[in-house]
């Protein structure tokens, strides 16, 4: 399932593992500048859901709003050890070979990521989205009453 923006430059893909026997494991991407970033293998995705919902919120001027020079931004986050920890984190093993920034700015909710090369470098383009904080909690909750849905079923069924 694809839950996003109606201008699709942020989502969520989410999908039940058609192979996996354990309930636990679901394919999750994520949609960021309306690329879709991940891999498309089964994992345990409960983290990641769960994160989706406890993005922080923040006042460092350096992230504020508008957000003019997303590789800046980036480069703040990865720089600075206290926001590193904050924002900067593990979502899924889908999105290992990727540096994903989210976080809450006044009525904003601002996501930028790039892609991992195998020793950890940052490659290609900043991918920059941010929308509403209240889109974004519609796509959260939908997101997370899908994966509690279909876990459950898997579980049961």
């Amino acid at each position: 399932m694809r839950f996003s923006t109606d201008d699709q430059r942020f989502g969520v893909l989410i999908s039940a593992s058609q192979t996996a026997s354990d309930p636990r494991f679901f394919r999750f991407q994520l949609v960021i500048d309306g690329m879709v970033l991940g891999d498309t293998e089964d994992s345990i995705v409960y983290h990641a859901v769960q994160k989706l919902g406890r993005l922080r919120r923040v006042a460092d001027p350096r992230l504020s709003l508008p957000v003019d020079d997303p590789p800046a931004l980036l480069q703040v986050a990865r720089a600075d050890e206290m926001l590193h920890d904050q924002l900067i984190g593990s979502w899924s093993e889908s999105l290992d070979r990727w540096t994903v920034v989210a976080y809450i700015v006044e009525d904003m909710v601002v996501w930028v990521a790039q892609a991992n090369d195998v020793s950890g470098k940052l490659i290609g383009p900043v991918l920059h989205a941010q929308l509403g904080v209240k889109d974004y909690e519609e796509i959260v909750a939908r997101v997370q009453s899908y994966f509690q849905l279909h876990s459950r079923m898997q579980r049961h069924g």
